[in-house]
């Protein structure tokens, strides 16, 4: 964590709980913790109910000091409330590598917005290389033969 105290949420949590060094926070306590983060990383899945899931409401609570980092979807956050903030100086700094629109037109007035910081979307790497992904998807079809379950299995209805 280097030298960071770091906090998450979870929405399967109902009660804050300690996994190594990190508290894990239920989803009811992201508008108590907002105020206290220097940097809000948001690594979640787009579905119909985190769409737009961090606007005007959430960016308000936040440090004029604080970062924001999307590393997941463009449309989780209110493109437009993060522009504003930043261009009132409500929000320090904005990092994403997804746009809304996507991708951002050549020319389009969001590309001079102060401390917004855009960066090429290409943070998959498989780890520890793709040989991985290829024995899961063989050993599934296997477990698919034999009745078993599979590993890594969307749940539909979490949509995820």
């Amino acid at each position: 964590s280097l030298g960071m105290i770091v906090a998450g949420i979870k929405q399967s949590v109902d009660a804050a709980i300690a996994e190594g060094e990190v508290q894990i926070h239920p989803s009811a306590d992201l508008h108590k913790l907002l105020p206290e983060q220097d940097f809000v990383v948001l690594c979640l899945p787009l579905t119909d109910a985190t769409r737009n899931c961090f606007g005007v409401k959430e960016l308000t609570l936040m440090k004029p000091t604080a970062a924001l980092i999307n590393i997941a979807r463009g449309e989780l956050v209110d493109w437009s409330a993060v522009c504003t903030a930043l261009k009132e100086h409500a929000l320090a700094a904005f990092y994403t590598d997804v746009t809304v629109p996507e991708p951002l037109p050549d020319g389009h007035a969001d590309w001079d917005v102060p401390n917004l910081h855009i960066t090429p979307h290409n943070s998959f790497c498989p780890m520890p290389s793709g040989c991985v992904d290829a024995k899961l998807f063989f050993n599934n079809v296997q477990r698919l033969r034999s009745g078993e379950a599979v590993k890594g299995q969307v749940d539909f209805d979490r949509g995820y």
